[in-house]
């Protein structure tokens, strides 16, 4: 029960930050959406920082499991899986109504103050990135460059700032 209450508290966390922002969800929000106690928080992460982490090492953790397998699920050339991702982020903007962005990154951009441990973090999810998106090699980058007019690689995030899917079009589904 109490590992149960941990997971939640994390889990809620995680979803308030990518929705709020760290800064804007108070430990309230946190305790309100879990469903929890502000004593179980408290034991568990002493401070919100501490829930941070805990989020971050979600992120590091699960970035094959709830965001690679996913998209690349039947996909087995390395070109096709680069556009499938960029399917995946299509459909969590739909979703969200374009509210989605890069949980990450947006921390990253929050949390400027100097913060080592945060920080250390946050590296280590953009490396996670590395091995992932490098993954069709020198050669797979020429054929994805030969496939990519330069529109699909900026499709998502010009979708996100527009405030819809529609400037993705039909390139990437």
């Amino acid at each position: 029960m109490a590992e149960d209450t941990k997971t939640r508290l994390a889990v809620t966390a995680m979803r308030l930050f990518a929705e709020k922002g760290y800064e804007s969800t108070s430990i309230a929000d946190i305790l309100k959406g879990a469903g929890a106690n502000s004593g179980s928080l408290y034991h568990f992460y002493p401070t919100k920082q501490d829930l941070l982490m805990a989020v971050l090492r979600m992120y590091r953790d699960g970035i094959h499991p709830m965001l690679l397998a996913p998209a690349w699920e039947g996909v087995s050339d390395p070109i096709e899986k680069v556009f499938a991702l960029l399917a995946q982020y299509r459909r969590a903007l739909a979703a969200s109504e374009c509210v989605y962005g890069c949980p990450i990154g947006n921390l990253a951009l929050e949390l400027h103050e100097p913060d080592p441990p945060v920080r250390e973090l946050i590296a280590v999810n953009f490396d996670g990135w590395g091995p992932a998106a490098a993954r069709p090699g020198p050669a797979g980058a020429r054929d994805l460059h030969a496939h990519d007019d330069g529109r699909r690689s900026d499709a998502v995030a010009d979708a996100s700032l527009a405030g819809s899917v529609r400037p993705i079009g039909g390139d990437v589904a």
